[in-house]
């Protein structure tokens, strides 16, 4: 009855101020939110792109051999671009610069007179005018993109023909235009890729999801509430023990001391209210993250090895870190200084830890409690199984086991 009695007091004077209710369940999903609004959601899926709506005109004057225009007019008709572009041949330059005026297209691809003479000879090069409305960055940077793939192609033509030409010249053989055009067109029917199937194949996909059973959450909200979760734990697994400090001042430890209640029940007690208040704070931070924003944080075993790993730390990293503290007024700033500093080195506010950052900030990740714990709940929060988060949660139970005696004794010392 005793250590139940101290596990409630602590437990609510735990929780008595709006300040502390704030910091331990509505700064880590409002610090989440702020994000998952500001960008519609944060990758729930698969990107929304509308194909590109275009206007093409082909003034290309073209021989009767070869016609540059004519090929990169079919080459974006592709069907396999079907779901990029959605193309209209135009007669004149002035119908598709106006549409892009009234908005009833977002590029208009002007092709000039010169291109196929430009293209495939030495002659001067040309330029083809894209038109594209200035609000929209991305359908015209794939068109773009398109059709200097598609130029790219013809380069073999010209290299082919400026070869021959060097040749020739080093050997002092007779070269006519009737030759070099005789080439060019010999390179260009036998390159499949101008005249066949286009040189890319562009496509667009999501990360793919795994099962209910492993489930996977690789968006970009997932990662930012992962930071938040074991940022705000360490920081209520650290502050839950403030009351040690504070009670110490006030003369209500030295009291409790007085009283028949052995000093090991005393501390038993306040260990289990900061154990009981962090199961609480990962048990709603979870669920109202789940509801809230969707986040699959993985498998039921993978949770729960994550959560127990990364509570035992931080309830052990509190009672050591509140040990070194001499009174109320340090604790705000140099708790407060280290928690952030560790935190950083775990990688909490680095888009929640990429893991394709540089070694040496995955190394650092590993010096802190805040960085193992991050890794368990990415693992989890990547679906990877209960083998592969079991070695991390041995790692942070041995890391909240050594705290928790290094503060134990601590404390001991401090009220011998």
């Amino acid at each position: 009855m005793q250590i139940l009695a101290i596990i409630i007091k602590d437990l609510s004077q735990s929780l008595r101020t709006a300040f502390a209710i704030a910091m331990t369940f509505i700064m880590p999903m409002l610090v989440t939110g702020l994000f998952y609004f500001a960008f519609g959601g944060l990758n729930k899926g698969a990107p929304d792109i509308q194909a590109t709506r275009v206007q093409v005109v082909n003034l290309d004057q073209a021989g009767s051999e070869v016609s540059a225009g004519q090929n990169l007019v079919r080459f974006l008709q592709d069907p396999s671009f079907s779901s990029l572009v959605q193309l209209k041949v135009v007669p004149d330059e002035k119908t598709a610069r106006a549409s892009i005026i009234d908005k009833t297209a977002d590029v208009a691809l002007i092709i000039p007179n010169d291109f196929s003479s430009s293209i495939l000879t030495s002659a001067a090069p040309t330029s083809i005018v894209l038109y594209k409305d200035p609000a929209i960055t991305l359908g015209p940077s794939i068109v773009r993109e398109l059709v200097a793939q598609y130029v790219d192609g013809y380069s073999g033509v010209r290299v082919a023909v400026s070869t021959v030409t060097e040749e020739a010249r080093l050997h002092n053989l007779p070269l006519d235009e009737a030759t070099l055009r005789k080439v060019m067109l010999d390179y260009y029917t036998n390159l499949p890729s101008l005249n066949q199937n286009p040189p890319v194949n562009l496509t667009l996909s999501a990360p793919a999801a795994k099962s209910n059973n492993g489930e996977q959450d690789t968006s970009i909200v997932g990662r930012i509430m992962t930071g938040m979760l074991v940022f705000f734990v360490f920081f209520t697994g650290v502050f839950s023990f403030e009351t040690i400090v504070t009670e110490s001042e006030n003369g209500t430890l030295s009291r409790l001391f007085s009283t028949p209640v052995h000093r090991g029940i005393i501390f038993a007690g306040k260990y289990l209210a900061a154990l009981l208040l962090l199961i609480i704070q990962v048990t709603v931070l979870v669920v109202a993250s789940t509801v809230a924003f969707g986040i699959k944080w993985g498998s039921l075993p993978s949770i729960l090895l994550s959560a127990t790993g990364m509570i035992i730390a931080a309830t052990g990293f509190g009672i050591m870190l509140m040990s070194l503290i001499k009174n109320s007024k340090q604790s705000g700033p140099v708790v407060g200084g280290i928690l952030a500093v560790t935190g950083m080195m775990g990688g909490l506010f680095f888009q929640a830890g990429n893991d394709d950052s540089f070694d040496v900030f995955r190394f650092l990740n590993l010096l802190t409690p805040q960085g193992w714990a991050h890794k368990a709940w990415k693992a989890s929060l990547a679906g990877e199984q209960f083998s592969s988060i079991f070695p991390i949660t041995l790692v942070l139970l041995a890391i909240g086991l050594v705290c928790f005696v290094i503060g134990t004794l601590q404390f001991r010392k401090r009220f011998a």
